[in-house]
Protein backbone atom coordinates (compact mmCIF):
# COMPACT_ATOMS: atom_id res chain seq x y z
CA UNK A 1 0.00 0.00 0.00
CA UNK A 2 1.23 3.37 -0.66
CA UNK A 3 0.51 6.90 0.96
CA UNK A 4 1.48 10.22 0.29
CA UNK A 5 1.52 13.02 2.69
CA UNK A 6 1.73 16.72 2.92
CA UNK A 7 3.98 19.13 4.72
CA UNK A 8 2.79 20.46 7.54
CA UNK A 9 3.72 23.88 9.09
CA UNK A 10 4.78 22.52 12.65
CA UNK A 11 5.48 19.38 14.16
CA UNK A 12 5.85 20.37 17.54
CA UNK A 13 2.04 21.01 17.87
CA UNK A 14 -0.04 17.94 19.37
CA UNK A 15 -3.47 16.86 18.58
CA UNK A 16 -6.63 18.48 19.22
CA UNK A 17 -7.71 18.13 22.56
CA UNK A 18 -4.12 16.99 24.23
CA UNK A 19 -2.20 18.89 26.98
CA UNK A 20 1.41 19.05 27.19
CA UNK A 21 2.90 17.32 30.80
CA UNK A 22 5.48 17.85 32.61
CA UNK A 23 7.80 14.58 33.12
CA UNK A 24 7.17 14.64 36.76
CA UNK A 25 3.28 14.43 36.02
CA UNK A 26 3.18 10.57 36.33
CA UNK A 27 -0.63 10.33 37.16
CA UNK A 28 -1.26 11.89 33.58
CA UNK A 29 1.27 10.62 31.60
CA UNK A 30 -0.30 7.93 28.44
CA UNK A 31 1.87 4.95 27.36
CA UNK A 32 2.03 4.52 23.44
CA UNK A 33 0.01 1.51 23.07
CA UNK A 34 -2.73 2.90 24.62
CA UNK A 35 -2.78 5.84 22.83
CA UNK A 36 -2.60 4.15 19.61
CA UNK A 37 -5.40 2.11 21.01
CA UNK A 38 -7.53 5.32 21.56
CA UNK A 39 -6.66 5.69 17.78
CA UNK A 40 -7.73 2.44 16.58
CA UNK A 41 -10.78 2.50 18.55
CA UNK A 42 -12.13 5.41 16.54
CA UNK A 43 -14.66 4.62 13.63
CA UNK A 44 -13.21 6.78 11.04
CA UNK A 45 -10.10 5.38 11.77
CA UNK A 46 -11.14 1.99 11.04
CA UNK A 47 -13.53 2.76 8.29
CA UNK A 48 -9.95 3.81 6.51
CA UNK A 49 -7.92 1.02 7.63
CA UNK A 50 -11.08 -1.60 6.01
CA UNK A 51 -10.54 0.97 2.86
CA UNK A 52 -7.26 0.61 2.65
CA UNK A 53 -7.25 -3.34 3.33
CA UNK A 54 -10.01 -3.73 0.56
CA UNK A 55 -8.52 -2.30 -1.96
CA UNK A 56 -4.44 -4.34 -0.67
CA UNK A 57 -6.72 -7.22 -1.52
CA UNK A 58 -7.91 -8.81 -4.66
CA UNK A 59 -11.36 -9.29 -5.59
CA UNK A 60 -13.14 -12.45 -5.14
CA UNK A 61 -13.93 -14.38 -7.87
CA UNK A 62 -17.35 -13.08 -9.36
CA UNK A 63 -17.34 -10.40 -6.99
CA UNK A 64 -16.14 -7.08 -7.79
CA UNK A 65 -14.07 -5.24 -5.91
CA UNK A 66 -14.90 -1.83 -4.38
CA UNK A 67 -15.39 0.51 -7.11
CA UNK A 68 -13.30 3.16 -5.88
CA UNK A 69 -10.17 0.60 -5.29
CA UNK A 70 -10.52 -1.08 -8.79
CA UNK A 71 -7.37 -1.68 -10.00
CA UNK A 72 -5.71 -1.73 -6.34
CA UNK A 73 -5.72 2.31 -6.32
CA UNK A 74 -7.91 4.21 -3.74
CA UNK A 75 -7.43 8.06 -3.39
CA UNK A 76 -8.20 9.14 -0.18
CA UNK A 77 -7.51 13.01 1.37
CA UNK A 78 -6.94 13.18 4.92
CA UNK A 79 -7.54 16.61 6.07
CA UNK A 80 -6.90 18.93 9.47
CA UNK A 81 -3.79 16.50 10.66
CA UNK A 82 -1.55 18.40 12.46
CA UNK A 83 1.93 17.64 13.93
CA UNK A 84 2.57 14.16 14.32
CA UNK A 85 -0.97 12.94 13.44
CA UNK A 86 0.21 11.77 10.63
CA UNK A 87 2.21 9.35 11.55
CA UNK A 88 -0.59 8.16 14.45
CA UNK A 89 -2.79 7.66 11.97
CA UNK A 90 -0.81 6.06 9.96
CA UNK A 91 0.17 3.84 12.34
CA UNK A 92 -3.16 3.08 13.75
CA UNK A 93 -4.83 2.04 10.13
CA UNK A 94 -2.06 0.34 9.10
CA UNK A 95 -2.18 -3.16 8.20
CA UNK A 96 1.35 -4.62 8.96
CA UNK A 97 0.64 -8.39 6.70
CA UNK A 98 1.21 -5.80 3.65
CA UNK A 99 4.10 -3.90 2.39
CA UNK A 100 3.50 -0.14 3.28
CA UNK A 101 5.08 2.53 1.27
CA UNK A 102 4.86 6.30 2.64
CA UNK A 103 6.00 9.21 0.68
CA UNK A 104 7.13 12.34 2.18
CA UNK A 105 7.95 15.56 0.51
CA UNK A 106 11.83 15.66 1.52
CA UNK A 107 14.89 13.61 2.96
CA UNK A 108 14.05 15.67 6.17
CA UNK A 109 10.05 15.02 6.66
CA UNK A 110 10.76 11.40 5.86
CA UNK A 111 13.19 10.72 8.52
CA UNK A 112 10.86 12.72 11.47
CA UNK A 113 7.95 11.05 9.91
CA UNK A 114 10.11 7.46 10.27
CA UNK A 115 11.14 8.37 14.02
CA UNK A 116 7.23 9.28 14.91
CA UNK A 117 6.93 5.46 13.30
CA UNK A 118 9.41 3.67 15.46
CA UNK A 119 8.29 5.84 18.76
CA UNK A 120 4.47 4.83 18.33
CA UNK A 121 5.39 0.98 17.20
CA UNK A 122 8.21 0.06 19.15
CA UNK A 123 7.69 -3.63 18.47
CA UNK A 124 7.20 -3.68 15.07
CA UNK A 125 6.78 -3.43 12.55
CA UNK A 126 10.10 -1.92 12.12
CA UNK A 127 9.95 1.30 9.42
CA UNK A 128 12.92 1.77 7.03
CA UNK A 129 14.32 4.68 5.50
CA UNK A 130 14.99 4.30 1.53
CA UNK A 131 16.92 7.24 0.86
CA UNK A 132 18.23 8.47 -2.56
CA UNK A 133 22.13 7.42 -3.63
CA UNK A 134 23.45 10.64 -4.32
CA UNK A 135 24.28 13.09 -1.87
CA UNK A 136 22.41 16.17 -3.64
CA UNK A 137 18.70 15.96 -5.03
CA UNK A 138 18.75 15.17 -8.88
CA UNK A 139 22.60 15.94 -8.68
CA UNK A 140 24.35 12.50 -10.09
CA UNK A 141 27.69 12.90 -9.74
CA UNK A 142 28.67 11.70 -6.23
CA UNK A 143 27.07 9.19 -4.42
CA UNK A 144 26.56 8.37 -1.08
CA UNK A 145 27.81 4.93 0.04
CA UNK A 146 25.91 4.77 3.30
CA UNK A 147 22.33 5.68 1.21
CA UNK A 148 23.00 2.68 -1.39
CA UNK A 149 23.62 0.52 1.71
CA UNK A 150 20.37 1.49 2.90
CA UNK A 151 18.54 1.48 -0.30
CA UNK A 152 20.21 -2.53 -0.79
CA UNK A 153 19.04 -3.33 2.92
CA UNK A 154 15.55 -2.12 2.21
CA UNK A 155 14.82 -3.64 -0.86
CA UNK A 156 16.19 -7.27 0.76
CA UNK A 157 13.55 -6.69 3.61
CA UNK A 158 10.86 -6.02 1.07
CA UNK A 159 11.82 -9.59 -0.74
CA UNK A 160 12.14 -11.31 2.48
CA UNK A 161 8.54 -10.31 3.24
CA UNK A 162 7.10 -11.44 0.33
CA UNK A 163 7.87 -15.37 1.04
CA UNK A 164 4.98 -17.13 2.55
CA UNK A 165 7.17 -17.73 5.63
CA UNK A 166 6.92 -14.27 6.49
CA UNK A 167 3.73 -13.03 5.24
CA UNK A 168 2.15 -15.56 8.05
CA UNK A 169 4.01 -13.66 10.56
CA UNK A 170 3.09 -9.98 9.40
CA UNK A 171 6.86 -9.48 8.96
CA UNK A 172 6.55 -6.50 6.10
CA UNK A 173 8.78 -3.80 7.15
CA UNK A 174 7.12 0.05 6.59
CA UNK A 175 9.02 1.90 3.74
CA UNK A 176 9.25 5.49 4.66
CA UNK A 177 10.87 7.21 1.31
CA UNK A 178 10.37 10.54 -0.63
CA UNK A 179 10.17 11.55 -4.84
CA UNK A 180 14.04 11.75 -5.10
CA UNK A 181 14.94 8.31 -3.84
CA UNK A 182 12.13 6.92 -6.00
CA UNK A 183 12.93 8.77 -9.14
CA UNK A 184 16.00 6.28 -9.04
CA UNK A 185 15.78 2.91 -11.00
CA UNK A 186 16.28 -0.03 -8.71
CA UNK A 187 17.28 -3.72 -9.40
CA UNK A 188 14.44 -6.46 -10.40
CA UNK A 189 13.45 -8.76 -7.29
CA UNK A 190 14.97 -11.91 -9.81
CA UNK A 191 18.17 -10.42 -10.50
CA UNK A 192 17.97 -8.90 -6.61
CA UNK A 193 17.91 -12.68 -5.43
CA UNK A 194 20.69 -13.91 -8.32
CA UNK A 195 23.11 -11.06 -7.16
CA UNK A 196 22.94 -11.69 -3.59
CA UNK A 197 25.08 -13.57 -1.39
CA UNK A 198 23.83 -14.99 2.28
CA UNK A 199 25.95 -15.80 4.87
CA UNK A 200 24.90 -16.57 8.56
CA UNK A 201 26.91 -17.15 11.48
CA UNK A 202 28.05 -20.70 12.11
CA UNK A 203 28.77 -20.61 8.64
CA UNK A 204 32.52 -22.21 6.95
CA UNK A 205 33.27 -19.74 4.28
CA UNK A 206 36.14 -19.93 2.41
CA UNK A 207 38.44 -16.65 3.04
CA UNK A 208 39.68 -16.28 -0.70
CA UNK A 209 36.38 -17.39 -2.64
CA UNK A 210 35.31 -14.65 -0.06
CA UNK A 211 37.76 -11.87 -1.21
CA UNK A 212 37.35 -12.79 -4.83
CA UNK A 213 33.45 -12.26 -4.76
CA UNK A 214 33.57 -8.91 -2.71
CA UNK A 215 36.20 -7.74 -5.14
CA UNK A 216 33.78 -8.38 -8.31
CA UNK A 217 31.56 -5.81 -6.71
CA UNK A 218 34.38 -3.05 -6.28
CA UNK A 219 34.46 -3.48 -2.13
CA UNK A 220 37.70 -2.54 -0.58
CA UNK A 221 40.27 -4.16 2.44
Amino acid sequence: MLYGFSAWPDRNYLPAGLSVFKPTDKQYLVQVADFLRLYRLDTETQTLAARLLAAARPAEAGRPADEAARGGELRLHLRGLVGSQDAVVAAAALHPQHPNVFVLHDRDEAALFMADLRHLLPDGPEALLFPSSYKRPYEFDETENANVLMRAEVLNQVNASRRPEAATLGAAPLVVTYPEALSEKVINRQSLVQNTFTAKVGDKLDVNFLGELLGQYDFEK
